[in-house]
């Protein structure tokens, strides 16, 4: 920002006052530091009116948390997408009941009452090819339907993100840990989550979280389960009561 030759001399005419003795006018005596005080606040006042304040309008400053979070419910409705190479891409709307132990520590139970199952290309590439025995390949693996766990959040960083020229949105960012029994068609599966997340203060009980993480989930085929490492992306809002 260009400071104009007006302002110029406004500093220095500030500098001066607020540097040098002041002496009445009536008897040559030193000013008491009361008066000086005065003097000095007046100043400062018409400094202020003056072209230097439009310096500071575009500085925003956030020395406080968004939110008090200890002792508070938790309801965070999320949907969550599973990126990796099993058969099927998992989508399931979600749950999560908690409370907050502390500012930092936040416990859910979490439900997902019912599974997409969407079939992936390579699957049905598969089934396109022909054994020889003359049957049609396939790739068996039982659906997930359900699936029922605990999670546990700990935030350790709080901070804010811009949000436009102006705007500032405060957030946490947390790690996020789970673990969770998953029933499909006919048997069930253990599933373990770890992943970093961040929540979006928008308002005292409204706000945006969004989570990235890594699971390690037990398929089930014909005649085993077999572990594979699944990435999932989870994005909904958490309300704080």
């Amino acid at each position: 920002m260009r400071i104009g030759k007006k302002m110029w001399f406004q500093i220095l005419a500030l500098f001066f006052a607020l540097n040098q003795p002041t002496f009445s006018q009536e008897n040559s005596t030193t000013a008491t530091p009361q008066q000086n005080q005065k003097i000095d606040n007046k100043l400062l006042q018409q400094f202020y009116r003056d072209d230097l304040s439009p310096i500071f309008e575009d500085i925003v400053s956030v020395q406080k948390k968004a939110k008090q979070k200890s002792g508070k419910i938790l309801i965070y409705p999320f949907y969550s997408i599973d990126f990796s190479d099993t058969p099927y891409t998992m989508w399931a709307p979600n749950l999560n009941l908690g409370y907050a132990f502390g500012e930092f520590i936040e416990v859910y139970l979490n439900l997902a009452s019912g599974f997409s199952n969407s079939e992936r290309f390579i699957s049905k590439k598969v089934k396109e090819l022909t054994l020889e025995t003359g049957d049609k390949a396939e790739i068996k693996i039982q659906k997930a339907k359900m699936q029922v766990g605990i999670e546990l959040n700990w935030s350790p960083v709080y901070g804010k993100d811009s949000w436009g020229p102006y705007g500032i949105i405060r957030s946490d960012t947390f790690l996020n840990f789970g673990a969770y029994n998953i029933a499909y068609e006919k048997d069930s599966g253990l599933k373990f989550k770890m992943g970093i997340g961040k929540t979006f203060y928008l308002s005292k009980t409204f706000n945006l979280r969004l989570v990235g993480s890594l699971s390690s989930i037990q398929f089930i085929n014909d005649t085993e389960k077999v572990s594979n490492i699944v990435g999932l992306f989870e994005g909904g809002f958490v309300f704080y009561l």
